[in-house]
């Protein structure tokens, strides 16, 4: 239950108490398949307790270090996104000589499960649109350089145009970034970015960034040199999201080992009253911390979705009710 106080509210006292008493338990069981569980969930419970800790001591460091880590991982992922637009280019060029029909199904195909959203287009030589696919957030043109990036107060968009030689354009467009004010961006390149290092981007016109070290330039090689296309600047989280998200992740790790240790712990102890309070820690659990969104599963535990008076608390959720279920058929 200690863990649980701790899942609960995390704090020092709640780890050290916590960790205290699962090596503990862990001694007294020398054996068997719950040591691994057990000393998995101390270490979980105490890396997260550091990691709280170094977030709220030393955010300047941990914030610079989150700065340092997304540079060196944005090189990459631009590469991957010009990539992907020139594959789709390609591939979207490859659908120019067939029937407008077999036109639209191919350039669906094309974009079918990218990564990110993306949208391409064929463009007969006079201009006109011949085949689309996709999602554009900017109307695409055939006219402009082979790799370009546009920018609007809400989208940055990376196009990458190819030419075929009846004198048709393929163009494909690969959204990079939109205004925080825009919905649906989860599948920009700056969103996933966001989900992997906590590090938002923030795409601006080449050369009107600040000169800080907060800043990358992403550039295009050209004859007499590089050219660049345009800056990135970073834009760290602030320390309460930090902590909020250090806390939600580490809660949900310890939550999910130990509600597995908790409903498998009942088969290590014979039959009798010490089983039958070890069955009911998980509920225990479920009615002390809260195990719907940390397991992510949020409607399990929601009373708006399941409620009745039956077996008063226990039968608010789902959650329980499962819970208690499982309990009593482990139990015997």
């Amino acid at each position: 239950m200690a863990a649980g106080e701790w899942i609960r509210v995390p704090s020092r006292a709640a780890a050290i108490a916590a960790i205290a008493l699962l090596l503990l338990t862990a001694a007294v069981r020398r054996r068997g398949w719950i040591l691994p569980p057990l000393l998995a969930t101390a270490l979980l419970i105490g890396q997260a307790e550091w990691r709280l800790t170094r977030l709220t001591a030393a955010w300047p460091a941990e914030r610079e270090a989150r700065i340092e880590a997304a540079s060196s991982r944005l090189s990459n992922e631009l590469r991957a996104a010009r990539t992907l637009a020139d594959s789709l280019a390609r591939l979207t060029l490859g659908a120019a000589a067939a029937s407008r029909e077999a036109g639209f199904t191919a350039v669906e195909n094309v974009v079918r499960g990218v990564p990110l959203e993306s949208g391409v287009a064929i463009f007969e030589p006079n201009g006109d649109a011949r085949v689309w696919g996709g999602r554009f957030r900017l109307l695409p043109s055939p006219v402009g350089d082979s790799l370009e990036v546009r920018l609007t107060p809400y989208y940055a968009v990376l196009e990458v145009r190819r030419h075929s030689a009846s004198g048709r354009v393929a163009v494909a467009s690969v959204l990079l970034a939109a205004d925080p004010a825009v919905k649906d961006q989860e599948r920009t390149l700056a969103s996933r970015f966001r989900e992997k290092t906590e590090v938002g981007l923030l795409i601006l016109a080449p050369h009107t960034a600040p000169n800080t070290t907060d800043v990358f330039d992403y550039e295009q090689p050209m004859p007499g040199g590089t050219r660049v296309l345009f800056s990135v600047q970073f834009v760290p989280p602030e320390q309460a999201e930090a902590v909020g998200r250090a806390a939600r992740v580490g809660k949900g790790r310890v939550a999910w080992l130990l509600l597995a240790s908790l409903l498998l712990a009942p088969w290590l102890v014979p039959a009798g009253v010490v089983r039958l309070l070890l069955g009911l820690l998980p509920l225990g659990l479920a009615f002390r911390a809260p195990l719907g969104p940390l397991l992510g599963l949020p409607a399990m535990f929601d009373p708006r979705v399941f409620s009745s008076s039956f077996l008063g608390p226990v039968s608010q959720a789902a959650g329980p009710l499962v819970l208690l279920g499982v309990v009593l058929v482990m139990l015997g």
